[in-house]
């Protein structure tokens, strides 16, 4: 039997991971880090503040990575504690993880790119435009080099099925009322339970360096409003322009990433990008 360890098990990467394992192994054993500064033994867990990082001498056969300051303004904001959490106690963590035998997976971003162009290929140099996507692409690369076996999977935007901005779409749109919608930001949008397929696809197959999970296309935020305004048989003049420069820190025109080479690892189809958002918005209208 196979033991996992998940850092960042209260998140919502980490809990679906743990999900889509105990469905695809019988009764896996899997640990999970958190802050509960009473972790339950009995239910495998370990406390663990990556601020502060310390674990157990337990010995893991998988480390899923799923910890860290995952804001990007909150990371402009506080660049040294960005550092520190995503970076240097990452980087401590996994290093003593693989050291003991650990094959270390660790999700990254899209934002270790400069978002200038659609499908970025995995052997394409990182170029990062924020302090996260800063901190994510050393790591990525320190992580590799720790360990041949270890492994980077850089992910789209995952949309869980409850996604709060949509459900505030469609709340105001119900009652008639107006809302505004990035024209100039884009996703490759993916569902959280796909991206959890795929990652634990790619460990299973014993997959090593840099791999991507993605949909195909690039959307805008003001054309998924659009298509909700639609469903909802409301007037689409009631969702307006907005611009994303005005409101973030960063706002990539592109935020697509080439998966064929996981499509081919995995005999599978990188999504549509609009049948994901049809899958989400069908669930919550």
């Amino acid at each position: 039997m196979s033991r996992y360890l998940i850092i960042g098990g209260n998140s919502q990467l980490g809990i679906n991971l743990a999900e889509q394992l105990r469905k695809q192994e019988k009764s896996p054993d899997i640990w999970i880090t958190n802050r509960n500064s009473k972790p339950h033994q009995q239910k495998k867990e370990i406390y663990l503040d990556l601020h502060k990082p310390y674990l157990p001498d337990y010995a893991f056969e998988y480390t899923f990575f799923c910890a860290g300051m995952t804001s990007v303004a909150q990371c402009e904001q506080q660049p040294e504690k960005a550092r520190q959490c995503n970076f240097i106690n990452t980087v401590k963590l996994t290093q003593a993880l693989s050291k003991a035998g650990s094959k270390i997976i660790f999700p990254s971003s899209s934002l270790v790119f400069d978002g200038q162009h659609a499908r970025y290929q995995p052997e394409e140099s990182p170029k990062p435009m924020t302090i996260y996507g800063q901190y994510k692409a050393v790591a990525e690369s320190e992580i590799l080099n720790l360990s041949k076996k270890n492994m980077v999977i850089r992910l789209s935007k995952i949309l869980p099925h409850d996604y709060a901005l949509f459900k505030h779409w469609i709340k105001q749109l119900k009652m008639g009322q107006s809302i505004s919608a990035f024209y100039n930001l884009t996703i490759a949008p993916i569902t959280m339970e796909f991206a959890c397929q795929q990652i634990i696809g790619l460990t299973k197959k014993n997959a090593t360096g840099i791999w991507h999970i993605s949909a195909k296309t690039d959307i805008s935020y003001y054309d998924i409003a659009q298509y909700i305004a639609d469903s909802l048989h409301k007037n689409k003049q009631l969702v307006h322009r907005e611009s994303a420069k005005d409101k973030l820190v960063f706002s990539p025109k592109f935020s697509s990433l080439d998966a064929s080479k996981t499509d081919k690892k995995l005999s599978n189809n990188t999504p549509d990008s609009w049948q994901v958002i049809k899958e989400i918005i069908g669930r919550m209208i």
